[in-house]
């Protein structure tokens, strides 16, 4: 009796392992994968050039427009600033997803802020 009650605690215990095993790798590779993400957007944007065009914003309009959506006039745009001026639908809808991948291809150095360059 005392032999089968040792080995019902060892085998419990490598359940409980095993399980907090996998919780770990799962998040540990949830982690991965928004990193791989987070560096392909990151890597488009640095290398991204946009040709001027015939429709194009002047600066100083452009620069109007940024200190408009920068709410707290700290000279940058965070990423709540701009979620609340996207959610007013100025300029049509974008779904959360599309918004952070979005914020993720500006915010080229991770601060969690955008300036205006």
């Amino acid at each position: 009796m005392k032999d089968g009650f040792v080995a019902l605690f060892v085998i419990i215990g490598l359940a409980v392992f095993g399980a907090v095993a996998y919780l770990f790798h799962r998040n540990a590779v949830k982690k991965q994968q928004e990193r791989y993400k987070a560096h392909f957007v990151r890597g488009i944007a640095r290398n991204i050039s946009i040709a001027p065009s015939a429709g194009m914003i002047p600066a100083d309009k452009l620069k109007a427009e940024f200190d408009h959506i920068d709410k707290d006039k700290g000279g940058t745009i965070s990423k709540d600033e701009l979620k609340e001026f996207v959610d007013t639908g100025k300029f049509g809808t974008i779904s959360d997803k599309d918004f952070d991948a979005m914020w993720t291809a500006m915010d080229v150095d991770g601060s969690g802020e955008v300036d205006f360059v």
